[in-house]
């Protein structure tokens, strides 16, 4: 449980949204959220992390180790930066 009135609370739908779509041990380079065909890091995943980075919170904090080096590079942006859209992300399932 978090306070809502923590830093991690105030984003907790982010955090949330950053660990739905975490790929499985067993298939890394795929999110199982959105499908098979969509590959990891998703488009929800950096719209998730550019929100957790934007409060100030360590991306690295909410993802595995073997993941840290596929994650979106830290610096100052003013948007998200996303993958090109994969053929089936508009059929995201969560």
């Amino acid at each position: 449980m978090v306070p809502a009135d923590s830093r991690v609370g105030s984003v907790g739908a982010a955090v949330h949204d950053l660990t739905r779509h975490l790929p499985e041990p067993e298939v890394l380079d795929r999110c199982p959220t959105c499908g098979k065909d969509v590959p990891w890091p998703c488009r929800r995943f950096y719209d998730a992390a550019y929100v957790v980075s934007a409060a100030k919170l360590r991306i690295e904090d909410f993802v595995p180790p073997e993941l840290h080096p596929r994650l979106p590079k830290p610096g100052p942006r003013t948007t998200p930066t996303r993958p090109s859209r994969a053929p089936n992300e508009e059929n995201h399932r969560g």
